[in-house]
């Protein structure tokens, strides 16, 4: 250690006192709390966050329904986007566009804006949907060829059904009413 300077400990350092004689060895005032899973620069587009004074276990749940929900409304964003395309190459492959054709599309694009912005109707129209398009692909074609896909959506939507309910159940009032989000 020549030429160095004795170090003393930042405010960040986690080092404890040494206790002296008699004394016991009292927590560090400095340990940290664990980082919680939201923070000011978090804030989504028209989504809000919880409130700063929220519990640590309230926010911890809201954020484990927020990762529910993000996984469902991508899944059918994304679905929506393929079936799009889906419908946009046919139209060029067969030279005639029918504007039916962007109807599914866009109806399960809005009930993926639906689910993001934490929807409970959506979240269970998307999953009504998928299962109803399910069983008349069954029962059109027998066995369809896409039932792995289904069923990958089927579970993508069931889970963004329960992060939409986990979320208003968590945030509800207790003597109900209008929940606290409201921006």
């Amino acid at each position: 250690m020549r030429g160095e300077a004795a170090r003393e400990p930042g405010p960040d350092a986690d080092v404890a006192a040494e206790p002296r004689n008699g004394e016991i060895a009292a927590p560090a005032a400095s340990q940290r709390t664990p980082a919680l899973p939201y923070s000011r620069t978090s804030r989504r587009l028209l989504r809000a966050v919880p409130p700063a004074d929220a519990q640590p276990w309230l926010v911890t749940r809201l954020a484990k329904a927020d990762r529910m929900i993000d996984l469902g409304w991508a899944i059918a964003a994304l679905w929506g986007v393929m079936r799009m395309v889906g419908a946009l190459v046919i139209a060029s492959g067969t030279g005639e566009f029918h504007a039916a054709w962007l109807v599914d599309p866009l109806l399960i694009l809005l009930l993926a804006y639906g689910l993001y912005r934490r929807s409970r109707v959506c979240a269970g129209l998307l999953l009504a949907y998928v299962v109803v398009e399910l069983w008349l692909a069954y029962h059109v074609a027998g066995r369809p060829a896409g039932v792995g896909v289904a069923l990958a959506l089927e579970l993508a939507f069931l889970t963004g059904l329960r992060g939409a309910v986990l979320w208003h159940r968590e945030t509800a009032p207790a003597g109900g009413g209008a929940s606290w989000p409201r921006e």
